[in-house]
C-alpha cells in the first residue's frame, strides 16, 4: 500500500503520475481519513498513559492499606475507556487502509499516455514462415484418406487439442526457462482477497464459500493465487529470482453458478485454462525479469508458429497492479487483424507491499520484492489462434512441429 505522504505530498509525484493513467486522488478525502486516524491514535494513546498512571496508584495505595474502592472503580472506567479509543483508532486505521487498497500503481514513466490500443506502441512483431497460406488439397492427398469429418486416427477434439498445447507450454516453461510447477489455492482468505492484481472490484466478483471454518473465496484466476504465492513471507537474497508456473483455471461468477439457477453448474463464455508465470526477484532487477518472461512468452508463440506482435500498453490501459505491460497480440486471418491474446506485467514492488512479501539481504534488514507476472499463455484463444493460422481450406489443420510428438505424430488432422 502507499504511504499517504506520497499521495498528499505534489512533490511526491504519485499523484500526477496516477493522473495519466485517469485515476485522480481524492486529497480532502484521503487528508481527513488521516487527521481521523491520528486523531483516534492520539486518544487511545492518552486513554492508555492515564489508565497506567491510575493503576501505579492503586498499587501504591494497595501498600499503603489505603481505602482502594474509588481508585479501583476509577481504573475500570479508564480501562473500558482505553478499549473503546484502540477499537476506535483501529477503524480509523482500517477505513484509511480501505482507501489506498483501492489505489492502483503508479505508471512508470516509460509508458506512452493515452488509453486506448492507437496510443499502444508497437516494439516488435513477428511473422511465422508462410503465414497467410492456406493450402488446398484432395481427399487423396489427405493423411489416411480421410475427409476432415471422419473420426479416424487423423482427427482430434478441441479438448484433446488444449491439453497438449497446455502440456507443451508446461513442459517448456519447466524445462527449458527453469520456472518451478507449483499448485494454485482454489480458496483464498478474505482479507487476501482484495490484495491481489486485479484490484477493489475483485471481491465483488468472487463467489464465497462458507463452512464451520469461516468463509473462503473463490479465486477466479491463477493471476490471483499466483501472486499469493509468497504473501507475507520474507524470502532469502539467496533463492532469488524465484520463477514459478502454474496450470489454472480462469473463472468468473457465471462460471460457478448461474443467474437464479440456485447454483447449478453453468459455465461462462470466457472460461478457459491459462499457465500463468510469476518471477520474484530484487527491486533492482526488474527490468531483466520482466524482459525475460516476455522473452519466454514470445518463444512459445514462435514454437506454435503463430505470428504476433507486442505492443508496450499506455498509462490509461494498464492493469490495476502494473507499472507497465507489453501486450501481445496473434493473427486473425479471418478478421484480418491483430487481437489480444496475453498481458505481461511488470509490478514494481507495488504487490509485494499489499502481499507483505519481502526479501532479506545479504546486510541485514528487509525490503519489499519485485514481482512480474502474466499467462503465458491461454489455453483456448492459444488453440483458436492454432487453428486459424494453421487452418487450410480444405478443412485440415497443419500442426506445428512442436506439437506433432503429442498429436499422434501427424503434421495434418482435423479438429472435431
Amino acid at each position: 500500500m502507499y504511504d499517504p505522504g506520497e499521495l498528499l505530498d505534489p512533490a511526491a509525484g504519485a499523484s500526477w503520475r496516477l493522473a495519466r493513467r485517469g485515476w485522480l486522488v481524492d486529497r480532502a478525502a484521503l487528508r481527513a481519513l488521516v487527521v481521523k486516524r491520528d486523531e483516534a491514535v492520539r486518544r487511545a494513546a492518552v486513554s492508555a498513559d492515564r489508565r497506567t498512571r491510575v493503576s501505579a496508584r492503586v498499587r501504591a495505595a494497595a501498600r499503603a492499606g489505603a481505602d482502594l474502592a474509588a481508585l479501583r472503580s476509577e481504573a475500570r472506567g479508564l480501562k473500558e475507556g482505553e478499549r473503546a479509543a484502540r477499537s476506535a483508532a483501529l477503524a480509523a486505521s482500517e477505513r484509511l487502509a480501505a482507501f489506498l487498497l483501492d489505489v492502483p500503481a503508479t505508471p512508470d514513466d516509460r509508458v506512452p499516455d493515452g488509453a486506448t490500443e492507437e496510443c499502444a506502441v508497437e516494439l516488435r512483431r513477428w511473422s511465422a514462415p508462410g503465414a497467410g497460406l492456406r493450402a488446398e488439397t484432395t481427399t487423396a492427398e489427405r493423411p489416411g484418406g480421410r475427409t476432415p469429418a471422419d473420426p479416424g486416427r487423423t482427427s482430434v477434439t478441441r479438448a484433446r487439442l488444449e491439453r497438449v498445447v497446455g502440456g507443451f507450454l508446461l513442459d517448456l516453461h519447466g524445462t527449458r526457462h527453469g520456472y518451478d510447477e507449483v499448485s494454485l489455492p482454489l480458496l483464498v482468505e478474505p482479507e487476501m482477497s482484495h490484495r491481489g492484481p486485479r484490484g477493489p472490484a475483485a471481491p465483488a466478483s468472487l463467489v464465497g464459500l462458507t463452512s464451520a471454518q469461516g468463509t473462503r473465496y473463490v479465486a477466479p484466476g491463477g493471476d490471483i493465487g499466483m501472486t499469493l504465492v509468497h504473501a507475507g513471507r520474507s524470502l532469502p537474497v539467496e533463492r532469488l529470482p524465484l520463477a514459478h508456473v502454474a496450470l489454472s483455471p480462469q473463472l468468473g461468477v457465471d462460471d460457478l453458478r448461474s443467474p437464479g439457477g440456485g447454483g447449478a453448474s453453468q459455465p461462462g463464455v470466457g472460461q478457459t485454462t491459462t499457465v500463468d508465470l510469476l518471477r520474484v526477484c530484487l527491486p533492482e532487477r526488474l527490468d531483466v525479469e520482466f524482459r525475460r518472461l516476455v522473452a519466454h512468452a514470445e518463444e512459445c508463440l514462435r514454437h506454435l508458429e503463430l505470428s504476433h506482435r507486442v505492443l508496450l500498453v499506455p498509462a490509461g490501459d494498464l492493469g490495476f497492479a502494473a507499472r507497465r505491460a507489453v501486450r501481445i497480440q496473434v493473427w486473425s486471418p479471418r478478421r484480418r487483424r491483430y487481437h489480444d491474446l496475453t498481458t505481461i506485467s511488470d509490478c514494481g514492488t507495488f504487490l509485494a507491499r499489499r502481499t507483505n512479501t519481502r526479501v532479506r539481504p545479504r546486510e541485514g534488514g528487509r525490503q519489499y520484492a519485485g514481482i512480474v507476472h502474466g499467462a503465458a499463455l491461454p489455453v483456448g484463444p492459444t488453440v483458436t489462434a492454432l487453428l486459424e493460422q494453421h487452418g487450410r481450406t480444405d478443412g485440415l489443420v497443419r500442426v506445428p512441429a512442436a506439437l506433432v510428438g503429442g498429436l499422434v505424430g501427424r503434421r495434418l488432422l482435423a479438429v472435431v
